[in-house]
């Protein structure tokens, strides 16, 4: 199906399914806030609000999304009271395709439409099943009330412990030893357990035949063992010699195929042959596994592993194993009793951590969408989604590339199935799903396209300059290749000013640096260097909130961070996980213990040492009960008042003006304390939590090593 330009005006509103695709800045939440418009106004019967259902992924999108749908709403109200030269063309010509006796009953939908937009589900896909579940929880067999899970990594690390210690300690300590060496941990065990659970969508394994959840791991691997190391033994003795001749015959195959063959020889030798059977012989007992994982050779060499890397470029995937039985054997006693401690433990835990949740009354973000899933080939949709069927007569969905196989079936059975009701908009950007954000997959998206009846892209961006813009579509002008996938050129429409570069230096360039020198002080000597050549942005000289730094792993941005801060230029880290070591959020500790119990003086004078404060240590000595009294009872009075006032607001009333002035010398500190502050107000409003409570809650989540990324409000998008 071609990809048409998208018409604002001209987009079709009548039942079916479409797909808009939009690259990054190409105006998809215009487009969005400009089709709500038209569709609570447009046609012989225009949607209520409760009528439509718009869809994104995080709470944040959604809070935006609103926002820009009430403006945009709000812009159409006064453009039909009078003319407004400053509106956007879409609106002018949504306004002049109206008939002078349709104005008044527009207005009144449109204000009808802003009174009630609270009601209008604007929300998460997680949102969305929530309210689903609540409305309609006789037909989902839950209470009235979905009790969501506030203590998910804390109930996982429980499980990990309690199988740890029934399971995995019980077993042979050749087994446990191997295992550990094998990085199997209950640290990795509770990474396991939260990547399931954080995505329903996921598919195990099955047991191999004989293996149960019902028998303990103990029971069943150290037989298995057994088996695994008999099987081993024998195809050594028929094959090993022969496998040997074998590697060298294609080694000298790769070679003429221009390929290198390392760490196979072109004449077969039987040093590590030798060195095998030396061992074996040595044994009066089957071995065990932590000494078997000790044989290199084993593990480097007589592996398919090894032997598929190397032949891969001459053969891709279809590579055939030379004397394969014996290579699947040496694969059977090197990772199997790894693989399937894990594959038993992930079964296990994710029924027990369902049975738990039910035990105690609460789901948890994954199950909500179980909940509403109407499985893999389901004949006819479901009690729930009948009723969200008739709930609601249109669907857009945002981000719609991040789409897992169990949301799709959701969307799909919901709104699908009744061509002459249901108005189905999925916006997405395809080029993105090959990330899998979220437990989205480009097959998922190239199915749900596949059966759009309309499939429509946006191609102006608005969000970069023309040079800029013509950079990245020659870049991307081949596609992505491995994917399939055609990149659309865009065309650049930004209107925000210009960047003056001395020299004009190409506005895309890639650099290649050199990771012996240290690739963190590199970056930051790149970042002095554009500081300090001039750079005009819109007539002023750019500063360190101008540049925007992307990373892989929060390792790389901490240390990018220190290397900035080496060479004094400020910045500010976004992300929520690191922002709980900082010394940002060690001060908001000190704030909170403080407003818990205002009449602890220990209390109070660490956070007169702290950041937020920032008392010397003279200052502290020479302090007079009246002093402490004061803060005392400032802070008695901030603790009455939180609930009102919000955390936030508290920190900005305790600090004052020339506080917050101080604090921002600091370097990011300021940043982070606020970072962190909103984040705790939002578990503070999600589970009632008072002061202590909240103390509580921030310092467990400091102290926790591998701590799951509390959900909260959006962070900005810029390094400062």
């Amino acid at each position: 199906m071609t990809l048409a330009a998208f018409d604002a005006n001209g987009f079709s509103l009548a039942p079916g399914i479409r797909l808009l695709e939009a690259s990054a800045g190409t105006g998809k939440t215009f487009a969005l806030a400009h089709l709500v418009l038209r569709a609570l106004s447009e046609g012989r019967r225009p949607l209520e609000v409760e009528e439509l259902l718009v869809v994104t992924f995080t709470d944040a999108a959604a809070a935006e999304l609103r926002d820009r749908i009430a403006r945009r709403l709000q812009e159409a109200l006064v453009l039909l009271d009078r003319a407004n030269p400053e509106a956007d063309e879409p609106l002018q010509q949504w306004r002049s395709a109206l008939l002078a006796d349709q104005v008044m009953a527009i207005k009144g939908r449109l204000l009808l439409a802003l009174e009630r937009l609270d009601r209008a589900d604007i929300t998460t896909i997680h949102g969305f099943c929530r309210r689903t579940l609540q409305r309609h929880a006789l037909e989902a067999g839950l209470g009235p009330e979905v009790a969501l899970e506030s203590q998910g990594r804390e109930r996982r690390q429980q499980l990990v412990h309690d199988y740890w210690q029934q399971q995995v300690l019980p077993l042979p300590p050749h087994l446990l030893a191997g295992l550990q060496s094998q990085q199997v941990n209950p640290e990795q065990l509770v990474n396991l357990l939260g990547s399931l659970d954080g995505d329903p969508a996921l598919q195990l394994a099955p047991l191999p035949e004989g293996w149960s959840t019902e028998l303990t791991l103990a029971e069943q691997l150290a037989p298995h063992w057994s088996r695994v190391w008999q099987q081993f033994q024998a195809e050594w003795e028929a094959r090993s010699e022969a496998l040997e001749e074998e590697f060298a015959a294609a080694a000298v195959e790769l070679k003429s195929l221009g390929v290198k063959y390392a760490p196979y020889r072109l004449k077969a030798k039987p040093d590590r042959l030798n060195r095998v059977q030396t061992w074996l012989s040595q044994l009066e007992a089957p071995a065990g596994y932590d000494a078997l994982l000790q044989q290199e050779d084993l593990k480097k060499y007589f592996h398919p592993g090894p032997f598929t890397k190397a032949a891969a470029p001459a053969h891709g995937d279809q590579v055939s194993l030379p004397q394969a039985p014996l290579l699947q054997a040496v694969a059977a006693v090197v990772e199997g009793p790894a693989e399937l401690a894990l594959l038993h433990f992930c079964h296990w835990g994710r029924t027990e951590l369902q049975r738990r949740r039910e035990r105690s009354g609460e789901i948890s973000f994954g199950q909500l969408l179980e909940q509403l899933d109407p499985g893999p080939e389901p004949r006819e949709p479901s009690p729930l989604l009948q009723a969200v069927s008739r709930r609601y007569r249109a669907a857009l969905i945002d981000e719609f590339q991040d789409t897992d196989p169990i949301q799709w079936r959701i969307l799909k059975w919901a709104f699908a199935q009744e061509p002459s009701r249901h108005l189905l908009v999925m916006v997405g950007d395809p080029k993105q799903a090959i990330y899998r954000f979220r437990g989205g997959e480009l097959q998922t998206y190239r199915q749900a396209a596949a059966e759009a009846d309309g499939r429509f892209g946006l191609f102006e961006n608005r969000r970069s300059s023309a040079a800029l813009v013509a950079g990245l579509n020659a870049l991307m002008q081949p596609g992505l290749i491995q994917s399939a996938l055609e990149v659309p050129q865009v065309l650049a429409k930004a209107n925000k000013g210009q960047l003056e570069c001395p020299g004009n230096p190409a506005p895309l360039q890639l650099l290649e640096l050199d990771p012996s020198q240290g690739l963190e002080a590199q970056v930051a000597g790149l970042c002095q260097d554009l500081l300090s050549q001039g750079l005009l942005l819109n007539g002023r000289p750019i500063d360190p909130g101008d540049l925007c730094l992307l990373v892989s792993r929060h390792e790389q941005a901490e240390a990018l961070r220190a290397a900035l801060e080496r060479r004094q230029i400020p910045s500010r880290l976004v992300s929520r996980g690191d922002v709980f070591e900082s010394l940002g959020a060690s001060a908001l500790q000190r704030f909170l213990d403080a407003l818990a119990q205002p009449g602890q003086l220990g209390r109070l004078k660490l956070l007169a040492a702290s950041a937020l404060l920032g008392w010397s240590a003279a200052e502290i000595e020479a302090s007079s009960s009246a002093q402490w009294d004061q803060l005392a009872a400032e802070l008695s009075t901030l603790a009455e008042r939180l609930p009102k006032l919000g955390l936030t607001a508290a920190l900005a009333h305790l600090q004052g003006t020339e506080g917050l002035a101080r604090l921002s010398l600091r370097g990011r500190a300021l940043a982070d304390v606020q970072q962190a502050a909103e984040l705790v107000q939002e578990q503070m409003h999600r589970q009632g939590l008072g002061a202590q409570a909240a103390a509580d809650w921030l310092r467990r989540l400091r102290l926790e090593e591998n701590r799951d990324t509390p959900r909260g409000p959006s962070l900005p998008q810029r390094c400062r």
